[in-house]
């Protein structure tokens, strides 16, 4: 009989085990890969020491050589933090980001893979200086104006709203 007792209780201590394994792992999936819900959100403005060149995926070795003290305040930019893993992400940068890269070359653009600890920090900076939580990607920071999640038609509506509101507050300084 002791054995027997050994036998189900070494079984219902696996099957816990692999409960909280699953819910790590569910846990995990939903913060790293969850797609945040659609707001933009305006905020105060803070400059967080965006004023000078950031390194980009893209750009990291251009950037890399230049001076840290040029200053480029004035020209509008497009923070972009995504997952390339999130088919959200995915349809944002090439349905909506490339149509608006092209409509407003005069606009500089960032793009942060967040599953990188650099990136991730310098997402949770900026969305903190704007009080609002970084909650999935992708997201889209645009001056004061936050957007977050990926929907159809909606989000570019908001992103090129935002961008010329961007564009009208960098021409007035």
């Amino acid at each position: 009989m002791a054995g027997k007792r050994d036998v189900v209780q070494r079984g219902v201590g696996e099957r816990v085990k692999l409960k909280i394994v699953f819910l790590a792992l569910m846990i995990g999936a939903i913060l790293l890969a969850g797609c945040a819900q659609q707001s933009v959100q305006k905020q105060p403005s803070i400059d967080s020491g965006l004023t000078k060149l950031n390194a980009t995926p893209q750009a990291a070795e251009s950037n890399a050589s230049a001076s840290a003290s040029i200053d480029i305040s004035n020209q509008p930019a497009v923070y972009f933090f995504y997952l390339s893993t999130c088919g959200f992400s995915q349809a944002q940068m090439k349905e909506v980001n490339v149509k608006l890269k092209a409509e407003f070359p005069q606009v500089r653009w960032e793009e942060f893979e967040v599953s990188g600890a650099g990136a991730r920090m310098r997402w949770y900076e900026m969305m903190g200086a704007r009080n609002s939580t970084p909650r999935g990607v992708p997201v889209t920071i645009i001056g004061q104006d936050v957007v977050s999640g990926y929907y159809p038609g909606e989000t570019e509506t908001k992103l090129r709203a935002a961008i010329r509101a961007e564009i009208a507050r960098t021409q007035k300084k």
